[in-house]
């Protein structure tokens, strides 16, 4: 059986061990935004799968189906990214993780701590905007006819 101060010695040791996970996730993503930028300027599109596929011609952002927008990674606002990311689901409920990482890869960038959060208040704030069928996600809300 384990007594009190070796549970708070696991205790200490495991959030040693987190408080390094995310020291190496940030460094991760900071590599993640670095090789995009990188390919970006190099004349790299997204394509609707998300891979990135060298092109020539110049760096231009793509929106999810594909077609080349005239918008360079950055300058969508967060909002409207995430209802170029409903629409594109066609009424499917997507969850706010991948809603979040989905306008991301269109060019909105937040400072907020809780990305995911940040996504459920601006998905509330949306009239076209709905709860979707499972925990945490939103859809866009049908069309009156």
């Amino acid at each position: 059986m384990m007594d009190v101060e070796t549970v708070r010695q696991e205790l200490a040791e495991t959030r040693k061990r987190l408080a390094h996970i995310e020291q190496e996730r940030e460094v991760l993503m900071d590599l993640q935004r670095g090789f995009e930028g990188w390919l970006q300027l190099q004349g790299a599109l997204v394509s609707p799968a998300g891979d990135i596929g060298l092109v020539g011609g110049g760096a231009v952002a793509s929106e999810p189906t594909g077609r080349p927008s005239n918008r360079t990674k950055g300058d969508i606002p967060f909002t409207d990214a995430i209802r170029l990311v409903l629409e594109e689901a066609n009424g499917k409920s997507l969850t706010r993780a991948t809603i979040a990482e989905r306008a991301e890869k269109l060019g909105a960038r937040s400072e907020a701590r809780d990305v995911r959060g940040l996504v459920d208040t601006l998905c509330k704030r949306m009239q076209d905007v709905e709860r979707g069928t499972g925990p945490g996600t939103w859809r866009k809300a049908p069309t009156p006819r």
